[in-house]
């Protein structure tokens, strides 16, 4: 259902920009369904590519508002690696140091996602799944294609 679809879509975006992801100030849900229903946005990442242009085209954006949105997306490109790794749903703990790189992490196995402090089976195997999906692995070619630190 495309409803259910895009409903999920956009809370994806809202939780990358949350407080817990990226901190893109003054931007939500309603914000998102804009760029999503004006076909602006369609992948995770699209929102990396906007210009002030595009923003403009979009009904109800203005030039104040187009103005904040660009502010947030570059204060977001900025952000730390480990928080990129947060705001697109690495399933692991909070205080587990990620290094600063993808690809480091992305050739780890199970047995070596063990090893690490406070990972057992489980997360172990999440972590594994997570790096070898193919949406998260074409996400991180994306984000080194935009040239976000650590992918």
């Amino acid at each position: 259902d495309s409803d259910s679809c895009r409903e999920q879509f956009i809370a994806r975006l809202n939780w990358l920009s949350s407080k817990q992801g990226l901190a893109m100030a003054k931007l939500g849900s309603s914000t998102w369904a804009q760029l999503v229903d004006s076909a602006a946005v369609g992948n995770l990442d699209d929102w990396l590519n906007l210009t002030r242009t595009d923003l403009l085209r979009i009904p109800g954006i203005g030039e104040k508002r187009a103005g904040q949105l660009l502010q947030a997306f570059e204060q977001a490109r900025q952000q730390p690696f480990q928080r990129w790794l947060r705001a697109i749903g690495i399933p692991a703990p909070k205080d587990l140091d990620l290094g600063s790189d993808w690809s480091t992490l992305a050739a780890r196995n199970t047995e070596q996602w063990l090893a690490q402090p406070g990972i057992g089976p489980r997360r172990a195997e999440q972590l594994r799944a997570f790096f070898q999906h193919d949406d998260v692995q074409i996400l991180a070619a994306q984000l080194r294609l935009h040239a976000i630190k650590g992918f």
